[in-house]
């Protein structure tokens, strides 16, 4: 095998590794609701869970959503507007319920 073929086996074992390591949601009524990120791949404690959301563990959990402003459109009687977003990506387009 050359050293090519070596790099490029040990790279699929390595992925093949990785997809068996993936992360498991566990149920827990103890727990918190969690939202997920489309875009960056992690779990977040949802700050702003929809009512009767289940709750899992959060060991699963990359840490809490952050909570961003922006501004509001001549419209709007406020300034600002404000929105549970992905600490990674700042913005909440890519977040999904759990």
């Amino acid at each position: 095998m050359c050293k090519k073929q070596e790099k490029d086996s040990a790279l699929q074992e390595t992925l093949n590794e990785k997809e068996t390591e993936t992360l498991q949601l566990v149920e827990d009524e103890d727990g918190s609701e969690l939202c997920y990120c489309i875009y960056c791949g992690c779990y977040y404690i949802d700050n702003n869970p929809q009512f009767d959301a289940k709750k899992y563990n959060t060991d699963i959990a990359s840490g809490e959503l952050e909570l961003f402003s922006e501004p509001t459109d001549e419209d709007s009687p406020d300034d600002e507007d404000y929105f549970w977003g992905c600490p990674e990506c700042e913005t909440d387009e890519y977040l999904i319920d759990v």
